[in-house]
């Protein structure tokens, strides 16, 4: 797919169509960031942000801030993950666009997690929530719930924490995404572990195990 963005990058260029080099752009850079050379990734990153803003594109704006704010994460540059995921939510609440503010509000709610400002992450997940109710995001509900959870454990509410990681575990399964049910299931059992239920973390942990090992279907 590289050389093939590669081309279609060298024929916007030629044809002078920016629409076509930003996403041509982003999607070479993706190509990048798979590839582990994350200086090339962020330079097309970059040149494709440069192009969405003078096309006035804020949905591929918004786009790019993502991308960029995953590539800082993969390089545990969490303070720019931050700055890039925030970015990305203002994108979205402009152009009111409710299931993607939903997921950039966890992304930035995560991110505080990351930073260890735990009850700032809370308050995002909720509000993440509360659109995903509103929308009828349901598979990305089950993703908030598990980021809820882990602000709840580090804030020291391990009951609630258990009871945010039940409930990511119902919409996963719901879902059949076992890889997210597994997550799910471990942070449980940290959790369990961490209020001195040694039982019920070892039945979580076995379980993820147990997801994790069996043949994809």
């Amino acid at each position: 797919m590289g050389r093939d963005q590669r081309t279609a990058l060298a024929a916007a260029t030629r044809l002078g169509d920016m629409a076509a080099q930003a996403v041509s752009s982003r999607l070479l850079a993706a190509a990048y960031s798979d590839l582990g050379d994350y200086d090339e990734s962020a330079r097309l990153f970059t040149a494709s942000l440069t192009l969405y803003q003078r096309l006035g594109n804020r949905l591929g704006e918004a786009k790019v801030q993502h991308n960029l704010a995953a590539l800082a994460e993969g390089q545990g540059s969490y303070a720019d993950v931050l700055g890039h995921a925030e970015k990305a939510l203002s994108l979205y609440q402009a152009i009111g666009d409710k299931a993607s503010e939903a997921a950039a509000l966890n992304n930035v709610g995560w991110t505080h997690c990351l930073l260890g400002d735990y009850e700032q992450a809370r308050g995002l997940c909720r509000q993440a929530l509360a659109l995903c109710t509103e929308v009828g995001h349901h598979w990305l509900e089950g993703y908030v719930w598990d980021s809820l959870g882990y602000a709840e454990h580090n804030l020291g509410n391990l009951g609630e924490a258990a009871a945010c990681y039940q409930r990511a575990l119902s919409l996963h399964r719901e879902a059949g995404d076992r890889f997210t049910e597994a997550e799910a299931l471990a942070h449980l059992g940290e959790t369990c572990r961490a209020a001195d239920q040694p039982t019920q973390a070892r039945d979580a942990w076995q379980q993820a195990a147990r997801h994790l090992r069996r043949p994809a279907e």
